[in-house]
């Protein structure tokens, strides 16, 4: 007599109108231009995001946190939109939260190192436009916003905090 086996599905991390994704990466990939992407539960992430260039993703942080232990969160080589009340956090040294080379928009949402010499957002050649949220820088030496190669970053809103000694809100 064979046993009964209960098959459990995986529980969906992230979701668009009604499909819902296994990984934050799937629901990136498959999703059209100004596609919201709420995330479901909390995230520990080992490897980095990346939005494509030809990407355009509202990301519904729907008070969830997403942490990684890469060296990059997310890598924006698109148009990201911040959106709803949650963290994004990476908790190495030297880590970014956000390494950008597209568009940035923080509309609301806490971006945070967790450790000595890191950066909230590494703008390359990219634009940041902060219209709300929160900065926090918590090791020493880090950087809330590094801006190089001709960058551009306009905070309308939004609090920047530095922490640990020798720390910069923003690095040009």
């Amino acid at each position: 007599q064979p046993e009964n086996i209960e098959q459990t599905q995986p529980t969906p991390l992230a979701q668009i109108a009604e499909t819902t994704y296994e990984t934050l990466q799937s629901a990136i990939n498959a999703s059209n231009s100004e596609d919201e992407i709420t995330i479901l539960q909390d995230i520990a992430l080992t490897e980095e995001l990346t939005i494509p260039e030809n990407k355009n993703i509202k990301l519904n942080l729907n008070n969830k946190t997403i942490s990684s232990s890469s060296e990059n969160v997310i890598k924006n080589n698109g148009t990201l939109t911040i959106t709803k009340s949650g963290i994004i956090r990476n908790e190495i040294s030297n880590g970014t939260v956000i390494y950008n080379t597209g568009t940035l928009n923080i509309e609301n949402a806490i971006i945070t190192t967790a450790q000595n010499g890191g950066k909230a957002v590494f703008n390359d050649s990219g634009i940041v436009n902060m219209i709300s949220g929160k900065i926090v820088t918590e090791g020493i030496g880090a950087i809330g916003i590094y801006n190089i190669n001709n960058s551009e970053t306009i905070i309308e809103g939004g609090i920047i905090e530095t922490t640990g000694f020798g720390s910069k809100g923003i690095y040009n």
